[in-house]
């Protein structure tokens, strides 16, 4: 797709903005006091860790009079050091927000009404106790389940640990990174994120990866990109449909079709396996099956046939191998952005074999396997024989038949076993903290799936689409008002601990959830509460960050001086305790806010491949139907596809819906502030009679939502881009907040080997609303 220089500059000069955006807030997001009015008071700066998104940056909380004012960043926290997005700085808006669920509440009459009433703690807690015990009596305590975000904290060890001891094995945890997940597992042997060598690398070579504006660790690698650019030794091309912000950094934008990420990848390693421009060392001595891969894609991957299908000229295709042999050392990235499509395996494993023939595998600059943070194991729990059958029975929502060796729990096995009632029907659920996020795909079955279930208890400290539907609500308190640990993602490269501890005592009669299990535990009889000697969450908690005192590894944070020289000292094999006790060690642990391990030790195989090989496996098992762009039947009566993208620091989060501050900043490159906008190629405008900021339907076989028209040279012809997690109310109540999210315009189809939502292959039409 061909763009004007004018219509270049147009997007260049509004995408200037946004990186810089992440430091500074709208002159309508700020509220000025004078100094005048300002209160004298008693003041403190806590150390804490911003849960705002999956980040986990360091931040301190102004307390003044034990009423947290203000968030700045934690300037040794290793990630983020001392910055804040808007986001974390509007974060103080979730603990304030007017609304909060206040204290328990009971749902009265049906369970579609939005009749509430308020009950005590105590009647809240005797009634789930009184039902766990119900079930657990009549055999049925498998029949309990657990569904929420995926935290990989000590909260989640607590909820796991508390649903084993009980007898239910259904723990289900939604992850939208568990299509790369699956994708390592088939190539390396290991179920899990690996970590991308930013500072080390020379060139990134991106397919649709947010890398800038929604990773877990972005504020991480924003800052390496600053440094790195200011050394003007990076180069980066974004390969995707859409003028993104990466794009908008990048040296080179290359638009595609959506959904033909994997034959582009695989169109650039015939360049590399034809001109010999692999690495032949590392292909030899840590890969297998690659005579396989190199005889298949011989055989069929014309890069005529790559050009056509994906819309990159073939000039393009041979200039990116090029460059990404050359440029050494290089790294081809892709994230959960190609996991919503019905190819996304096969798009990921084609993206990830270009690091394999480069040999940017475990190697400085390429991609490397965080090691986990040595923290204290819990102990062995003490099953009665209630638990131990309970536990035998069938897992609700596991393994499916596939040509997967491991396919991950996913949306669409939880929704088939919760519809069919297959293996059983599920007579108890727990939803914890946002809202479950699978329903948001599955709105005309929403009813069906929760309906059927006897009783519902969801743990939400907000009224959202899920919490409206239980029978229950115990509402959990935000993060500036509990204890909890946060890890740093995979994707980083060393591990990081990072606590959050209350800044202020609970609000209104909110108690955190970890908390409240605890609780429930000591009422389950003496046999279930020994497996939680705890007195309360904090004693757990410091519990097992003792383990990383005993661990003669890592340190306390530190000024970037000494982490280099702890991480020098370490890679050389030596280590210097910085403390003479535990208790030493606990209190200069939540002074500082957290503990890190800088090292990083290369060519430990066994760690970095785990399969029987202990090499990298390439597949070239696909057919070659599998192989081309997921282009949805052609359609006459909704000729366009719908792009969803995620805003920044957005990525299947709703916390985001109760920060009016950062909502405003959302759309301002399109001047909107509480609307939701589609985007619109202008020759496909011009096609359909509508102009910019016209007030237009978006239509498909599923609904229809309002929005404003914004012309866009930054996306093509065919497709038509919405955001997501975009409310359109200052306040996000439930009533408010729903009625035009783009979800609701997504058919239910999924990526059958995953079993992840397909939200890139839905059909649309546009046309223009009656009025404006």
């Amino acid at each position: 797709m061909a763009i004007k220089r004018r219509d270049f500059l147009k997007i260049g000069g509004g995408l200037s903005l946004s990186l810089p955006l992440y430091t500074c807030i709208s002159d309508k997001s700020y509220n000025s006091t004078s100094k005048s009015n300002w209160l004298a008071g008693v003041e403190q700066w806590v150390p804490s860790v911003c849960q705002a998104c999956p980040g986990g940056c360091g931040i301190m909380v102004r307390v003044i009079d034990d009423r947290a004012v203000k968030i700045e960043g934690n300037p040794l926290h290793p990630l983020n050091k001392g910055k804040v997005c808007p986001k974390g700085q509007a974060g103080l808006q979730l603990l304030y927000s007017p609304e909060r669920v206040r204290g328990p509440l009971k749902k009265v009459g049906d369970r579609n009404e939005e009749r509430w009433e308020t009950i005590s703690w105590d009647e809240a807690l005797n009634t789930v106790s009184t039902k766990l015990q119900q079930l657990r009596e009549s055999g049925k305590s498998h029949t309990v389940a657990f569904a929420g975000k995926n935290q990989q904290n000590t909260t989640d060890e607590l909820v796991s640990r508390f649903f084993e001891v009980y007898g239910s094995p259904n723990f289900f945890k939604f992850d939208e990174w568990a299509a790369l997940k699956n994708a390592y597992f088939v190539s390396q042997g290991i179920y899990d994120l690996m970590a991308v060598d930013l500072k080390n690398s020379r060139l990134i070579l991106s397919f649709g990866a947010n890398f800038l504006s929604n990773w877990p660790n972005v504020m991480e690698n924003q800052r390496i990109y600053g440094e790195k650019r200011a050394e003007g030794d990076l180069k980066i091309i974004q390969i995707e449909p859409r003028f993104s912000i990466e794009a908008s950094r990048a040296d080179k934008w290359i638009p595609i079709n959506r959904g033909s990420e994997g034959l582009l990848a695989l169109g650039i390693a015939s360049v590399l396996i034809k001109e010999r421009l692999f690495n032949q060392a590392f292909v030899e001595r840590f890969t297998s099956q690659f005579n396989e891969f190199r005889s298949f894609i011989l055989q069929n991957i014309s890069l005529d046939q790559v050009s056509e299908m994906t819309g990159v000229p073939l000039s393009s295709i041979i200039e990116i191998a090029k460059e990404f042999h050359t440029r050494h050392p290089a790294v081809a990235v892709s994230d959960f952005n190609l996991s919503y499509s019905a190819n996304s395996l096969f798009n990921i494993l084609a993206v990830h074999s270009l690091n394999a023939l480069a040999g940017n595998i475990d190697s400085p600059g390429g991609f490397l396997r965080q090691r986990q943070a040595p923290v204290t194991e819990l102990p062995p729990v003490t099953l009665d024989s209630v638990a131990k059958k309970a536990l035998s029975e069938e897992e609700h929502w596991g393994t499916t038949e596939s040509d997967l060796p491991l396919r991950s729990k996913n949306t669409k096995d939880m929704i088939d076993s919760m519809v069919n009632k297959s293996p059983y029907g599920i007579n108890c659920l727990f939803l914890s903290s946002p809202g479950y996020q699978f329903v948001s795909y599955i709105q005309k079955k929403k009813a069906e799936i929760l309906g059927s279930i006897p009783f519902i208890v969801s743990f939400s400290p907000f009224m959202d689409e899920t919490s409206s539907l239980a029978d229950l609500i115990l509402p959990d308190t935000t993060f500036y008002e509990k204890w909890q640990d946060h890890h740093s993602s995979p994707l980083s490269k060393i591990p990081i601990v990072g606590i959050s501890k209350p800044v202020i005592q609970p609000l209104y009669q909110s108690r955190p959830l970890e908390s409240t299990l605890l609780t429930l535990a000591r009422t389950m009889g003496e046999d279930f509460a020994q497996n939680f000697p705890w007195s309360d969450y904090k004693e757990l908690l410091l519990y097992r960050m003792k383990g990383l005192f005993r661990a003669k590894k890592g340190s306390i944070f530190s000024s970037s001086y000494e982490e280099a020289q702890l991480r020098i000292l370490e890679e050389r094999g030596w280590w210097t305790p910085q403390h003479n006790s535990e208790d030493a060690f606990i209190k200069d642990l939540l002074e500082k806010g957290g503990w890190q391990d800088p090292s990083y030790h290369f060519n430990e195989r066994s760690f970095v491949y785990q399969n029987n090989s202990q090499r990298f496996v390439f597949v070239s098992s696909f057919e070659i139907e599998d192989v081309g762009s997921n282009e949805s039947q052609e359609n006459e009566d909704y000729p366009l596809r719908l792009f969803l993208f995620d805003l920044p620091f957005t990525s299947s989060d709703s916390s985001s819906k109760n920060m009016p501050w950062y909502q405003e900043n959302l759309g301002f490159r399109f001047g909107i502030l509480w609307k939701i906008w589609v985007e619109v190629n202008p020759e496909t405008a011009g096609a359909l009679g509508i102009r910019d900021k016209d007030i237009v339907w978006v239509e498909s076989p599923q609904g229809r939502i309002k929005a404003v028209a914004r012309i866009f040279p930054g996306i093509g012809p065919e497709i038509v881009g919405m955001p997501l997690n975009k409310t359109e109310h200052p306040l996000a109540s439930k009533g408010e907040t729903d009625i035009n999210d783009p979800l609701h315009l997504l058919e239910e189809t999924y990526d059958e080997r995953t079993g992840i939502p397909d939200r890139m292959s839905t059909r649309v039409k546009i046309y223009k609303a009656r009025g404006r």
